[in-house]
């Protein structure tokens, strides 16, 4: 059966950021106008756009015909188009289509998709890319299907209505198909096609409009230049770049120092700029930390409740005594039990994660042994999401990054839609400042009590001893491991290291740091591309300890 395809090109240029949302919207299709919009039809193959579209009821109908397009030459800042469609007559909707064509230049170099649950059926993106990393032709495809089907169809009876918007804001393309569709790239201007496929019967679309929508994004004050500071990182990033371990591989993107909440100092190195969002690698658990601290004060659940509780459907045939007392702290802590990571099995096609963490032997009592497992991070992030009903990413939006102004944050997910918790976590360089002085300032931004006092000072706080990450405890001393010398020995809060000097810290893998001095009223932000850690520690604590 012939395909009906409806796509919705937009183009797009010079995004902007504003203070406010602006109120009201634009119909672009009201009654029997559609104004502003044209209709574009295959004509090499003989159709046109009389045969592919009509109006009438309120609706325009998409016939059974091969590429017919709605396309608009207006130009929209910060925009969301809504759009509401359903399928009529008899079939089944055979895929959701993100359709970018990277040849007109005005794409981002980077797309990645996700698709949460709606009216119309439980979707998850199959397609995952960078566009200079793949040879497709003109067009890159990424199908989105109905999770465990294996034909990838879903029902859609007759007259049952479906909402599709397309968010597009600062550098970010978001599409919502009764949930979100998230596309993400980094250039400033973007242009594409929204298609919806059935092998069904035709289209109706009804309530197209658009509403521009600004960005909530908002910058720290500024303090005056202090001399001795700006000399003090210029000695720094001149010591990154003479290190003698391993000079090529002490890349730093970004320095920011905060003192009495106020960027003091900026840097953007190597390619790296202020509106350019960064890999946190696991400064992303600190951020689960917070949803977790936020879950607990609403009473979703408690930190000492037992992690089987929450999966009674994904658990082993045999539960151990050890996996039966693991609970929520443990996982925060890091001292779920486990001997050894299971990492190396959730990559595995088709793994759920979960059942993956729960199957994986406990070999100690939880509470008693620590072992760095991000797979325990992940695990938190399905509990605040099976206890919320909302992903972590969604659920901090208006409780942390809405109050902060952090703008458009991304997230990576699980096969499951679960974000990933330990990492996968994507944001600004003055985003990871945000959360430090936050954190500093004991929960509370612009006398608002964000995050609870007593979480921040349970996270920020040594909760258990522990060892550096993936290092065997019995050769701690010869590998020169000691509370003296190692930032990685001084113990370990909730989803947080403790420092030498009185700090805390978020770490991520590659050198992301946010590095919080409360002695000192200081704030660090340091993101590089970095395999040497304990060096570039150093170096911060040897040229900028001196002159926070």
């Amino acid at each position: 059966m012939k395909s009906r395809i409806l796509l919705l090109s937009l183009a797009l240029y010079a995004l902007m950021s504003c203070a406010q949302v602006q109120q009201g919207h634009e119909m672009l299709f009201n009654g029997h106008d559609l104004t502003g919009w044209v209709a574009v039809t295959d004509t090499a193959a003989g159709v046109s756009a009389d045969d592919v579209f009509s109006v009438g009821d309120g609706c325009i109908t998409v016939a059974g015909k091969p590429f017919g397009y709605l396309r608009t030459e207006k130009v929209y800042t910060d925009y969301k188009l809504h759009v509401e469609w359903r399928w009529v007559g008899e079939g089944t909707n055979s895929g959701i289509f993100q359709r970018i064509r990277p040849g007109d230049g005005l794409w981002p170099d980077a797309i990645e998709c996700q698709l949460k649950a709606g009216n119309a059926g439980d979707f998850v993106c199959l397609g995952r890319s960078r566009l200079a990393e793949v040879d497709a032709g003109p067009d890159v495809m990424f199908p989105v299907k109905k999770r465990n089907s294996p034909s990838g169809t879903i029902e859609n009876p007759d007259g049952e209505w479906n909402t599709a918007e397309i968010i597009c804001e600062g550098k970010k393309i978001t599409v919502y198909i009764n949930g979100s569709l998230e596309n993400e790239g980094t250039a400033g201007e973007v242009a594409g096609y929204i298609a919806l496929q059935s092998e069904g019967g035709p289209l109706e679309f009804r309530n197209i409009y658009i509403e521009e929508k600004c960005s909530r994004a908002t910058s720290l004050p500024r303090g005056e230049k202090d001399a001795a500071l700006s000399e003090a990182v210029d000695r720094f990033i001149e010591a990154t770049e003479t290190v003698p371990q391993a000079p090529q591989y002490l890349n730093l993107h970004s320095i920011m120092i905060l003192k009495h909440g106020q960027v003091m100092e900026e840097r953007w190195l190597n390619g790296a700029g202020p509106d350019i969002p960064h890999p946190m690698w696991s400064v992303s658990k600190t951020f689960t930390s917070a949803a977790v601290g936020l879950a607990v004060s609403e009473g979703a659940f408690s930190i000492d409740d037992k992690v089987i509780s929450f999966f009674p459907d994904q658990l082993p045939d045999t539960i151990s005594d050890n996996l039966a007392a693991m609970t929520v702290k443990d996982l925060l802590t890091m001292t779920c039990g486990h001997d050894s990571e299971c990492m190396g099995k959730i990559g595995a096609p088709g793994c759920d994660w979960v059942t993956a963490f729960l199957a994986h032997p406990v070999d100690h009592a939880p509470g008693t042994y620590y072992l760095y497992n991000s797979v325990g991070t992940y695990m938190l992030s399905a509990i605040v999401q099976k206890t919320t009903g909302e992903k972590v990413l969604d659920y901090l939006d208006t409780r942390l990054f809405t109050p902060l102004g952090i703008d458009r944050p991304w997230w990576d997910e699980s096969p499951r839609g679960i974000n990933c918790g330990g990492w996968g976590l994507y944001v600004k360089t003055e985003d990871m400042a945000k959360l430090g002085q936050l954190l500093l300032q004991g929960g509370v931004w612009n006398s608002e009590q964000i995050l609870p006092a007593e979480w921040v000072k349970e996270m920020t706080s040594r909760q258990v001893p522990c060892v550096p990450s993936g290092v065997d405890r019995n050769n701690l001393e010869a590998l020169g491991y000691t509370t003296e010398t190692s930032d990685w020995m001084q113990g370990y809060g909730y989803q947080m290291w403790m420092c030498r000097h009185g700090a805390f810290r978020a770490d991520g893998a590659n050198g992301q740091y946010i590095i919080v001095f409360p002695e000192r009223d200081a704030v660090l932000v340091l993101t590089t591309d970095s395999n040497m850690y304990q060096p570039y520690l150093d170096i911060v604590w040897e040229y900028l300890l001196p002159v926070l």
